[in-house]
């Protein structure tokens, strides 16, 4: 699975590959080895009770949850990315 802060998948092509490969050098620049492969390469996921979710897969996502009923929930969803990135 790739990740548009600096994880390449094939899908995206060559040049996809380059732009990526150009983001993370960055991240190694200015973070350091360590923390870019953190930053870049680890999925994380946050549940904090009772109704929030958030997920940094291949973007960052936050999801709420109010179940209305027994056999219906209400989710709300929001996908956060860098500024610089928003436009495509």
């Amino acid at each position: 699975m790739g990740r548009p802060v600096a994880q390449w998948i094939s899908a995206w092509g060559e040049k996809g590959r380059a732009e990526i490969d150009a983001i993370y050098n960055n991240l190694v620049r200015r973070h350091g080895e360590e923390r870019a492969k953190r930053i870049s390469k680890l999925n994380r996921n946050m549940f904090i009770f009772p109704n929030l979710v958030i997920n940094d897969i291949m973007a960052v996502t936050v999801r709420t949850y109010y179940p209305t009923a027994p056999d219906y929930m209400q989710i709300s969803s929001w996908s956060l990315a860098p500024k610089e990135r928003a436009n495509g």
